[in-house]
């Protein structure tokens, strides 16, 4: 079985947007091969360093708009990497795509745009969406997020969407902490955050 290069190097860090969140998303399926669902992929901040890292990647989004953004920039890359990237329309909290993923991966910061019955759907989908051995990724904000959402108190926090994942049946196996960017300011706001790993069984991504 081929394997996928083991170390993220300053190039990839320097190459991509997000670079913080990009090498941990890589840095915990680094040396598997899988597919690799992204929620709200917009326009290919996570999707396309994965694909061209080597993964097959279905990059999922409700905004048409952001879709198109996402195939200008695939039409810039190599042939290779543009085909392992399969883009679809449709809302992160009802999708039925009909296969399952040996990886989920949820931008910084979505959850956050979800009240707490939307996340509680999103959970469902996610679990139904995986394989029986499959991580789900989530980068998530450690405290108070940087926007609310209507009808709740504050943004979640980490602790509060780590206790929601183990309420609908997700094991948390590692906790990455925030990084930093210059000046010692949070990257980003909401894309300073902890990538975590949720599956259900210890075993590689498929």
């Amino acid at each position: 079985m081929r394997r996928l290069p083991t170390t993220v190097t300053r190039p990839d860090r320097t190459r991509w947007d997000d670079p913080h969140e990009i090498v941990d998303v890589l840095g915990v399926l680094t040396g598997t091969v899988c597919s690799v669902l992204d929620l709200g992929c917009g326009s290919g901040r996570l999707t396309l360093p994965l694909a061209q890292r080597g993964y097959t990647v279905t990059g999922l989004d409700s905004s048409a708009a952001m879709l198109l953004l996402l195939a200008a920039r695939l039409a810039e890359v190599d042939g290779e990497t543009a085909a392992r990237v399969r883009s679809v329309l449709a809302d992160m909290v009802s999708f039925t795509l009909g296969e399952r993923f040996g990886a989920v991966v949820l931008g910084a910061g979505s959850a956050c745009l979800l009240g707490r019955a939307e996340r509680s759907a999103l959970y469902g989908r996610i679990h139904d969406h995986l394989t029986p051995d499959g991580v789900f990724l989530v980068p998530v904000a450690g405290g108070q997020g940087a926007a609310g959402v209507p009808g709740e108190p504050s943004p979640p926090c980490s602790e509060q969407v780590r206790g929601e994942l183990v309420r609908h049946g997700f094991e948390v196996l590692s906790v990455l902490p925030p990084r930093q960017g210059q000046g010692g300011q949070g990257v980003a706001g909401l894309l300073t955050c902890r990538v975590k790993a949720h599956r259900r069984s210890q075993a590689s991504c498929l």
